[in-house]
């Protein structure tokens, strides 16, 4: 996507959505990630790998969890061809536990408490 694409698209967006906002709720501040896979949807029969990094709630089955604004967000091809939906939200769960652990780390180095528990 070239810079005037982009700047076509965002103008796009913020006209449609002249509300849009963040929203950051009290929470446990556990670090959560959202993970997400779309099977065979890119060229050369490869898989699309999306995650969802925030600090909210405790998962609990009677609740449901306290969604905060993105720490980080991800959005990326997998390299290589996988043969199931499965094995696309397995590879997807394994990058996005990867990347995790850098964020992690960074919440653990900077005093943060709740990074240790992980929902």
């Amino acid at each position: 996507m070239t810079q005037a694409q982009a700047t076509t698209q965002l103008h796009d967006y913020l006209a449609t959505n002249p509300q849009a906002s963040v929203m950051y709720r009290a929470s446990d501040m556990i670090f959560n990630i959202h993970s997400d896979a779309s099977y065979l949807n890119e060229p050369n029969g490869r898989s699309r790998v999306e995650g969802f990094y925030f600090l909210g709630s405790i998962s609990l089955p009677t609740q449901p969890i306290i969604l905060n604004g993105a720490i980080h967000v991800t959005c990326s091809v997998i390299k290589f061809t996988v043969t199931s939906a499965a094995e696309a939200e397995l590879g997807a769960l394994f990058l996005n536990c990867r990347e995790g652990t850098n964020i992690r780390l960074i919440l653990e180095e900077t005093g943060y408490e709740g990074a240790g528990r992980m929902a």
